[in-house]
């Protein structure tokens, strides 16, 4: 059975310049769970603005990865169009900016 608080022994802490502080366990106990909440809160509260920070940096590669492919893709366009065209039309189509394979690779400005 717990003790009851009549029961539970104190204990005394003198500190610097003779301050003293007197508690039971359960006081103690007590205060080092709340400290423990807090940190714990403070430290969730960091977490999330570094989350936010990382995944901004992370939404931005992508948008970069995503704006090299899309050249990528429109230069692939451009040079299978081509390759497909006649060995004496090939020249016409890669320096004319009104070409069709051109205007089929949608950018005229490769």
């Amino acid at each position: 059975m717990p003790d009851s608080p009549e029961q539970q022994e104190e204990i005394q802490v003198t500190g610097p310049g003779g301050t003293s502080f007197r508690a039971r366990g359960t006081d103690i106990i007590s205060l080092v769970g709340i400290v423990a909440v807090v940190l714990m809160a403070y430290m969730l509260w960091e977490h999330k603005i570094e989350s936010k920070e990382a995944q901004q940096q992370f939404v931005a590669a992508v948008k970069d990865m995503t704006a090299a492919q899309h050249s990528q893709t429109v230069a692939q366009k451009l040079m299978a169009c081509i390759l497909a065209q006649p060995q004496d039309k090939r020249a016409n189509e890669f320096t004319d900016s009104r070409s069709l394979c051109r205007q089929l690779s949608k950018d005229g400005d490769l």
